[in-house]
């Protein structure tokens, strides 16, 4: 059961952080393991992708989880339309949980979204792994940006 958790953690997370929030990582949980059975999929395929950095667009199967799972954490409508105030609450407690930062994380995450907002794909799933790819990128050009900061901070000390 761990394990699966694990392996899914990176997808609603940005890798990993939200899942130490608890109730949020029993519906992950549940969430994932719902789609995987409901669309009969093969839990290693799945796990193995979620690993990686970024995800394949090309895999029908994953295309189909992700939408699944996106619709059931609420990041997705029924239409296919990203739900945005879900998507920033997504980034702004990973961007909690990853960084010390004084600027605001609303503004990141609207930022993030901003940049994000035309991510488009032939299949609702694809829409959302494109989606997820792009949170992923400009999430770590942030992290990138702060960490520097905080080196240009300690250095000149």
């Amino acid at each position: 059961m761990r394990i699966i958790l694990l392996g899914f953690c990176w997808l609603l997370s940005l890798q990993g952080c939200l899942m130490a929030l608890r109730s949020r990582r029993d519906a992950a949980d549940s969430s994932a393991q719902a789609c995987v059975t409901e669309l009969n999929l093969e839990v290693e395929k799945i796990m193995k992708i979620n690993g990686e950095d970024y995800t394949p667009e090309g895999d029908e199967d994953y295309a189909r989880y992700t939408e699944c799972y996106w619709k059931r954490m609420g990041y997705l409508d029924d239409f296919g339309d990203f739900i945005a105030d879900n998507l920033k609450k997504m980034i702004v407690e990973s961007i909690k949980l990853d960084a010390h930062t004084k600027k605001s994380m609303h503004k990141i995450a609207e930022l993030i979204l901003e940049q994000c907002r035309h991510s488009h794909g032939p299949t609702i799933g694809q829409k959302a792994i494109r989606m997820e790819n792009c949170i992923t990128k400009y999430y770590k050009v942030f992290l990138r940006k702060y960490s520097e900061a905080e080196s240009n901070v300690v250095n000149h000390k």
